[in-house]
């Protein structure tokens, strides 16, 4: 009885052993789990979606893009009618070159001064009155701030000159960005106030929104880098890297959001795709 009850006792200290062995392999498995964010799945977007506008209300004359059109920075997108601020930008630009105001006035200064010396000259001998040598100086006086006021007058104009072209420069609408044409809004002939006029997307680089669980939050940072593979071509993968991790997750989905971006330099890889996303362990 004594030899059974000791084997007893020896296979329950077995079981126990390769109970604890099995539990402590199984949380050592977990942890190793925990410790590589499993792949999410993500969405590749424009980096940047521009409705482009008009910066003041009028018809449009010509929309010189359509939809997929590729377009540079700064490039001409379209133009409102400008009769009126063209004719105004030609008057403020004459009026801006006129100087015979100046001129005219710098000439009576010559002479005025040249007087004023010539009566001072003869103030010793008397030869000029005290009334004739203060009636010199005050018209030298005068000349001198008459071509100042000349001066200013132009200065102004030169002011309004630069302002007219403003205003006919706010009647052409450019592309804010490098990017592709998505969308055409309206047309020649139609008035515009507040309304986009074109959609324009930059498609370089893109950036891939991501949600990534809860569990894994302090885990990324800008150093992180991850691999896509697009849903629609699996055979390939693009290298990307973190841009933005929220600090602030979804409690409706227990995640949290990241932006990742991707180079897209020769238009290979199609915005608005699907896609799976793997961070790079390092």
């Amino acid at each position: 009885m004594d030899v059974l009850q000791s084997l007893y006792r020896f296979k329950s200290a077995a079981g126990l052993a390769v109970a604890l062995c099995v539990a402590l392999s199984s949380n050592s498995i977990a942890q190793e789990s925990t410790d590589i964010i499993p792949d999410v799945e993500c969405v590749v977007l424009p980096s940047v979606i521009a409705d482009v506008a008009s910066p003041v209300p009028g018809v449009l004359s010509e929309v010189k893009v359509d939809r997929g059109h590729v377009v540079k920075q700064g490039q001409l997108l379209a133009t409102l009618d400008s009769g009126v601020e063209k004719a105004e930008l030609a008057l403020a630009d004459a009026r801006a070159n006129i100087i015979s105001e100046i001129r005219l006035n710098e000439v009576n200064l010559d002479y005025d001064n040249r007087t004023r010396d010539r009566l001072h000259s003869l103030q010793e001998g008397e030869a000029a009155s005290k009334q004739e040598r203060d009636r010199a100086k005050r018209n030298a006086d005068l000349s001198k701030w008459r071509v100042k006021q000349a001066k200013d007058i132009n200065a102004l104009r030169t002011l309004e000159l630069a302002r007219s072209q403003e205003i006919l420069l706010r009647k052409s609408i450019r592309s804010p960005i490098d990017g592709m044409v998505t969308r055409r809004y309206r047309s020649a002939g139609e008035y515009v106030k507040e309304q986009p006029i074109v959609q324009v997307v930059q498609l370089h680089p893109l950036i891939v929104e991501a949600a990534v669980p809860l569990e894994f939050f302090g885990r990324l940072n800008s150093d992180s880098e991850a691999v896509i593979r697009l849903h629609s071509d699996t055979s390939r993968s693009f290298p990307t890297s973190v841009k933005v991790v929220d600090q602030m997750g979804d409690p409706s989905t227990n995640t949290f959001g990241v932006q990742l971006s991707l180079d897209n330099t020769q238009l290979a890889i199609p915005a608005g795709s699907k896609c799976n996303l793997s961070f790079v362990d390092k």
